[in-house]
């Protein structure tokens, strides 16, 4: 039981947390587009890269 609880924590550590800030932004940009899809939308956009959106978040803060 410890085994599992160990082996998830050694991952977690040696994940960066860009990498978790990357893979949460693609996480969330899958299921809005999903939702789109879902719905039969014809309007549903084409998802935004992350590296794309940390520059438009950088210009839009300066």
């Amino acid at each position: 039981m410890q085994v599992p609880v160990l082996t998830g924590l050694i991952l977690l550590a040696a994940c960066g947390c860009t990498d978790l800030k990357q893979s949460a932004y693609a996480t969330v940009q899958n299921l809005q587009q999903q939702q789109c899809q879902r719905a039969m939308q014809d309007d549903c956009v084409n998802k935004q890269s992350y590296s794309h959106y940390l520059r438009d978040r950088a210009a839009a803060t300066q």
